[in-house]
């Protein structure tokens, strides 16, 4: 990729967003999720700020990486996805696909398994983060537009932004291992809540290796969509029983 440790704009970027989230996560520690349910416009407000978060990232890394360097934006991987494909090249749709399967069934097993971990052990430093969504009084209107944050926007602008443009950017400077590593320890504390760091974390590992198997954003976002979307699902499902 033309954007990397030797583009000013991307040092800026990367540094201005590490301290942010530093920042974020010590003022999130100190905070009472809990308060996030207590009024419809509290919900909304969380849904816009959302949306805002999701365009900042999405506008940083197109503006930042292809516009700015004159590049199409295929270098993101969008002419790279599953559908880009015939059945009959190397890369084709079924290796997609594959791909794919593999790693959702890993980002499935790493949410259960830290699930499980926490409740066996009973880790008190590491509550389970709060939903409004899992307030049965939510509303169907409400639901519906965090599940398109959640299941199609935020996925995508995720991908797009920690992937194609951090991951590939932090390749020129630390190589593949370690672009790998540092991309996905960025997108664990990106989600501002202990319990998450872990597995977003291991989730980003997984999604990163996606990523350098088939250079495809596009790729990464169906897998990240649909897991969010089944835990999505999970967490509407317990809220309104």
């Amino acid at each position: 990729m033309p954007w990397g440790a030797s583009d000013k704009a991307f040092n800026i970027v990367l540094i201005a967003f590490m301290t942010l989230l530093g920042f974020s996560f010590v003022y999130g520690l100190k905070s009472d999720t809990a308060s996030l349910s207590d009024s419809t416009h509290s919900i909304w407000r969380l849904t816009i700020t959302a949306g805002l978060v999701y365009g900042i990232l999405l506008t940083v890394a197109f503006v930042l990486g292809p516009f700015k360097h004159r590049e199409h934006t295929s270098k993101f991987g969008f002419g790279s996805g599953p559908l880009a494909y015939g059945n009959g090249e190397t890369n084709g749709f079924l290796f997609q696909l594959r791909m794919i399967l593999v790693a959702l069934f890993a980002l499935l097993l790493i949410n259960v398994l830290w699930t499980l971990l926490i409740h066996t052990l009973a880790w008190d430093l590491l509550p389970s983060p709060e939903y409004p969504f899992m307030d049965n009084t939510s509303g169907f209107l409400y639901l519906s537009v965090t599940g398109f944050l959640v299941i199609i926007l935020g996925p995508f602008a995720e991908e797009v932004f920690f992937r194609g443009y951090i991951l590939s950017g932090l390749a020129h400077k630390l190589g593949t291992a370690g672009s790998l590593i540092m991309s996905s320890v960025i997108f664990g504390f990106a989600h501002m809540t202990l319990s998450l760091v872990v597995p977003t974390f291991l989730m980003g590992l997984v999604l990163g290796l996606l990523y350098l198997r088939t250079k495809s954003v596009l790729s990464c976002t169906v897998a990240h969509g649909i897991q969010n979307g089944m835990a999505f699902l999970a967490l509407v499902l317990v809220g309104s029983s």
